[in-house]
């Protein structure tokens, strides 16, 4: 991770100044200049041959103005796994780590019908703290169930807090995938310090976060809250 933000460093920061890349619009600060296209530049990441691509999939030439290469700063962050946001309120690029939380229910998240977003206390409110708000996954059994929560290549860190709510004296195993990669394996169980866990992932570039929870039977139903915030 040190070396792509090295990379990423080198790169990007002179990307910066092209804020038309991440969707600015007119201002009396933008100044009009003569650049090139550079179609013969190619880029290696990690040892490897890279090509950068709009959102859309196109390829991205670089731009080259008085001896620098300039690429958008999105293509860069997303190679090497920095999250990025454009604030158009305030012209503000954010790349990395956020300074302030956002709770995970504030963005967009795929679930199913057995996981409602919930602000009841009787869920929000453990081991005296309240979470405010979060979602309840009601009736785990061996079937996996899945929610996919969705920050969209807009933060850094995931801080989650998983709470088994229900003592059934049953486990229930959560894995954390980015597409096909396990990020996170943990079970919750009765006792007093594993019926609640809390846990940080890395998350820069990284567009959803598919949690598969199961329970040990068909016949016992467990119930999970599940609450965080991302940065």
């Amino acid at each position: 991770m040190q070396i792509k933000k090295r990379i990423f460093t080198g790169i990007v920061v002179s990307a910066v100044a092209l804020g038309s890349v991440m969707g600015a619009g007119a201002s009396s600060l933008l100044e009009n200049i003569q650049a090139q296209l550079n179609h013969e530049i190619k880029f290696e990441l990690d040892g490897k041959g890279w090509t950068p691509k709009d959102q859309s999939g196109k390829r991205i030439a670089p731009i080259s103005y008085q001896g620098t290469t300039y690429l958008p700063v999105r293509a860069v962050s997303e190679a090497v796994n920095v999250a990025v946001d454009w604030d158009s309120k305030t012209k503000t690029i954010t790349l990395g780590e956020k300074s302030t939380s956002v709770l995970i229910t504030k963005e967009p998240i795929k679930k199913n019908n057995r996981a409602d977003i919930t602000t009841d206390k009787a869920f929000t409110i453990q081991n005296g703290k309240d979470y405010k708000e979060g979602i309840i996954i009601r009736n785990l059994t061996m079937s996996e169930s899945h929610t996919t929560l969705i920050p969209n290549g807009r933060y850094q860190v995931a801080s989650l807090t998983l709470v088994k709510v229900n003592e059934t004296n049953r486990e229930v195993k959560v894995k954390i995938f980015n597409g096909e990669t396990l990020l996170k394996e943990i079970t919750l169980t009765d006792a007093a310090d594993q019926n609640i866990q809390n846990i940080e992932i890395e998350i820069g570039g990284i567009k959803e976060l598919k949690l598969s929870m199961s329970g040990e039977t068909w016949g016992e139903n467990e119930n999970v809250f599940l609450t965080g915030s991302y940065r």
